[in-house]
């Protein structure tokens, strides 16, 4: 059996959960109360170039940069 994550939460308790990358320390999601996951794309010198979030419909964008740094 593999487990990939296991939290215990009182039932009305608010919770958010962090998820870094294990090479660069950068931050790479954040899981809400419901456990649905924003992941954040950043690049080398730590430019935000993209926010996706999980939804019931799937995974969306919600944010794109097109600026060049």
């Amino acid at each position: 059996m593999y487990i990939d994550d296991f939290r215990l939460v009182p039932l009305k308790a608010a919770s958010t959960c962090y998820v870094y990358d294990p090479l660069t320390l950068k931050l790479m999601a954040n899981l809400d109360d419901n456990h649905y996951a924003t992941f954040l794309r950043i690049d080398d010198e730590g430019n935000l170039i993209r926010v996706k979030k999980k939804t019931e419909r799937g995974i969306m964008t919600v944010k794109k940069s097109t600026e060049k740094y």
